[in-house]
């Protein structure tokens, strides 16, 4: 069993608190009590995400109709502008997925539909729901997702989502300045925030929505982007950070969080709720006790199938030969169950087993390591710690628990309960496996 050596001690206002990161305990008080005076709180929790196939993503075209400047997947082409991927590729995918979940009795699966934009594709994203009911098993639950950057959703695919279930991610930096500085239009050029925000609307209040921003060198007001999203009518926002901002430009993010935290803070005071994934998600992960032995499911219950037909563990690595599991017409379940396996095993315990630095980190469980590809992309190496992001990260869990310590007992059950009710809109919404 692992003693408690993960320690951050701390004080809001007159008052000092120990957040154990051994046990994800929080408490008042700056030593830690006895395992006796604080009953059903465990300290050794492990990592409760499935090892098995039950969430893919299909990577349905490397086209799209934007030029992002900051795009990873160089506007969206991937490494081979111009691929979509056919009905029979994605049939192989779902198959494989179906015999998974069969396989494992699992009450849930997902299909996640990037890439490029999707919604080119929209005719085969019908072809695939329908091929995934008549096949999915019967006692399994399954999820559409979907990322998109918004402006090819009429009233069609807005009913068609509804109908289906789907959970919707739409991409948007912010205010109509923040957004078009960098997401335009590929063709004429033009900025795409009234499109995008038009195109929402028909969403809102019929499908789970979450708006996801980029910050990026000339955006780095993550305060001002957040709240921005919210105005235009998100209310669960998830933001990330472009790996080739410079440093002056991550600093100036990093005030900007500050000022975001206190903001987040009198709204929840004020019960003006809203879902910052950023700082909920840690805020959690305590309360639940849940431990995260990765930065996310990526190689575990996920995998991604490119347009061309290659698995891989996430879309992020389509293209990068060393991390393709090859192609899924080659493929079965016995050696992609091998490959999930491996990977666990890479993992350890925790990030402390596999990178250097992490492993006396009071927020090491809350954290689950870095994201493989952004580790990779900047250091060649997917388990290398990458000091700006760790920074970050330390730099945010210590603002979100100190905001959770700010919040009285009301504040805080009033919140955690609209979260969960939140969350259980999500599950509501989910949609038969059965077929029509």
């Amino acid at each position: 069993m692992e003693t408690a050596t993960r320690i951050y001690e701390f004080s809001v206002g007159e008052r000092q608190y120990t957040f154990d990161g051994d046990g994800l305990r929080l408490f008042e008080g700056s030593c830690l009590p006895t395992s006796d005076s604080l009953p059903n709180q465990p300290s050794n929790l492990i990592e409760t995400r499935p090892a098995f196939l039950r969430n893919l993503a299909l990577n349905l075209t490397n086209n799209c109709n934007f030029c992002c400047g900051y795009c990873y997947a160089k506007q969206g082409n991937y490494d081979i502008p111009g691929l979509v991927m056919t009905l029979d590729t994605a049939k192989h995918g779902i198959d494989l997925l179906c015999e998974s979940v069969r396989k494992n009795d699992s009450e849930k699966a997902t299909i996640a539909l990037f890439g490029g934009e999707p919604l080119l594709e929209f005719e085969l994203i019908k072809e695939i729901v329908a091929y995934t009911k008549r096949n999915m098993p019967t006692s399994t639950s399954i999820q559409y997702l979907i990322t998109t950057n918004g402006t090819l959703i009429d009233k069609e695919v807005a009913e068609f989502m509804q109908e289906n279930g789907f959970i919707v991610t739409v991409s948007i930096d912010g205010d109509e300045e923040t957004h078009d500085a960098y997401r335009r239009y590929k063709k004429i050029g033009t900025g795409t925030y009234n499109d995008v925000v038009a195109a929402a609307k028909l969403l809102q209040g019929k499908v789970p929505l979450t708006g996801r921003l980029t910050v990026a060198e000339r955006t780095p007001d993550v305060c001002a982007s957040v709240l921005a999203v919210k105005a235009a009518g998100f209310d669960r926002i998830t933001y990330a950070f472009d790996y080739r901002m410079s440093e002056e430009a991550f600093q100036a993010s990093l005030i900007s969080v500050e000022k975001l935290l206190v903001a987040y803070e009198d709204s929840i005071k004020a019960g003006d709720y809203y879902d910052i994934t950023n700082v909920t998600e840690p805020i959690t992960s305590i309360v639940l006790k849940r431990k995260k032995r990765s930065h996310c499911n990526a190689g575990l219950s996920y995998l991604s199938l490119s347009a061309d037909g290659a698995i891989h563990r996430c879309p992020r690595f389509t293209g990068i030969k060393q991390f393709s599991l090859g192609k899924i017409q080659e493929n079965n379940l016995l050696r992609v169950e091998s490959s999930i396996q491996s990977y666990q095993r890479s993992l350890g315990r925790n990030a402390g087993d596999r990178v250097t630095g992490c492993y006396d980190c009071a927020f090491v469980h809350l954290c689950g390591g870095l994201c493989s590809h952004q580790s990779f992309t900047e250091s060649g190496s997917e388990f290398t710690l990458v000091p700006r992001d760790c920074s970050y990260r330390q730099f945010l869990y210590k603002l979100a628990i100190k905001m959770v310590c700010n919040l009285t007992t009301t504040e805080r059950r009033n919140f955690l309960l609209y979260l969960n009710e939140s969350w259980r809109g999500k599950e509501v919404n989910k949609t038969s496996g059965k077929g029509n």
